[in-house]
């Protein structure tokens, strides 16, 4: 009896359409149709470069253009269809939406204020990663060398202070101090007395290209720091906040 039924299947199997096949692909996976509409959208936003308005207005009107012809065609059997078509329309514009807000900055973006050229800074931020303290254990040479560790964390910057006085700035920088800073900790507000420079693209073809790593975080500017006492701490992390659970998230 199951050689028989297992006939069946495959006879039915052949006799199926591809709108046959992609209702069954909609029920058993329905979530692959989100997946490919923002891999598209990403990719139009990565190789056009459209405006995030235009992918905001096009979600809303495929919204509503799918909410009415499924409430016009809800008793049909292309209710299924339409209803993945309008899934896969609005994902393809919240993708491209996703990828254009990635690339778009404000005008106060740190980004704007710093050139080929490193410039002197003071700067205000919350740490948005716990400082790391590298002491090259992986260097075979590392006992020989006589320099205290390095320490490294993310700023999101708040403040920095310009000819007028301090002024609002946004952006995140990638903060390198010269010197261990055990007592910082994420959360922290801190003023810090630096050097702003732009990452340096790879220079051997093939290695590590760590501008383009950061660069996929959004992250375009370091910020070096000779020695902790350059660094002074205005508000400790008060532990659970909004802003911090913000940050977190971000």
């Amino acid at each position: 009896m199951d050689e028989v039924r297992r006939q069946l299947q495959l006879i039915d199997s052949q006799f199926r359409g591809q709108w046959d096949i992609l209702r069954e692909l909609l029920h058993t996976a329905p979530l692959t149709i989100v997946a490919i509409g923002l891999i598209s959208g990403i990719l139009i936003q990565y190789y056009l470069a459209l405006s995030i308005w235009l992918w905001l207005f096009s979600a809303i009107g495929i919204f509503l253009i799918a909410g009415f012809s499924l409430i016009k065609y809800r008793d049909t059997k292309w209710l299924s269809l339409l209803m993945a078509a309008g899934a896969l329309l609005c994902t393809v514009s919240l993708g491209g939406a996703r990828l254009a807000r990635f690339d778009h900055y404000e005008s106060n973006d740190i980004r704007n204020f710093v050139d080929a050229e490193r410039v002197l800074a003071t700067i205000r931020g919350v740490i948005k990663t716990e400082p790391y303290t590298n002491h090259n254990e992986q260097w075979a040479f590392a006992k020989f060398t006589h320099t205290d560790p390095k320490s490294s964390f993310y700023l999101e910057l708040t403040e920095a202070y310009m000819q007028t006085g301090w002024a609002k700035v946004s952006g995140t920088v990638r903060v390198q101090v010269y010197e261990p800073v055990l007592d910082l900790k994420a959360g922290d507000h801190i003023e810090a007395y630096c050097w702003l420079d732009r990452f340096r693209p790879a220079t051997n073809p093939g290695s590590f290209d760590f501008k383009e790593y950061l660069a996929r975080r959004n992250v375009h500017v370091g910020a070096t720091i000779k020695m902790r006492d350059s660094i002074k701490v205005l508000e400790k992390n008060s532990g659970f906040s909004f802003s911090n659970i913000k940050r977190a998230v971000n």
